[in-house]
């Protein structure tokens, strides 16, 4: 009887861990991309592990849109990319029927 159920608390903990593990990287995902907070965190990151050099004055909103960025500038070799100001809205949930659908999208200041 204590086999049965040490067994069952094995497998129970074997298939609840990896469950845990996904819902928290889903958690952490979906806090990336819905909040202001998870944008600015996700650009940190960026100018952190990208090989050039990467810096912006001021971004605001969500990856999943609307989203503003003011005064960005990415450089690494002969790449350089500068950017006045950027707005970017578009429906994520049309990917899943493998569109891309951008409401807005306006560029000033770009330099290549």
């Amino acid at each position: 009887m204590s086999y049965a159920r040490t067994l069952r608390r094995i497998l129970f903990w074997v298939a609840a861990i990896p469950l845990f593990l996904l819902l928290l990287a889903l958690s952490i995902a979906g806090f990336a991309i819905s909040t202001e907070t998870g944008l600015n965190s996700l650009l940190s990151l960026a100018q952190q592990v990208l090989p050039g050099q990467l810096s912006y004055n001021q971004a605001s909103g969500r990856l999943i849109g609307p989203l503003h960025i003011e005064q960005f500038h990415y450089e690494d070799g002969p790449l350089q990319v500068a950017l006045a100001n950027a707005d970017l809205d578009w429906q994520p949930a049309e990917l899943f029927d493998f569109a891309v659908t951008v409401t807005r999208l306006h560029f000033s200041g770009l330099e290549l």
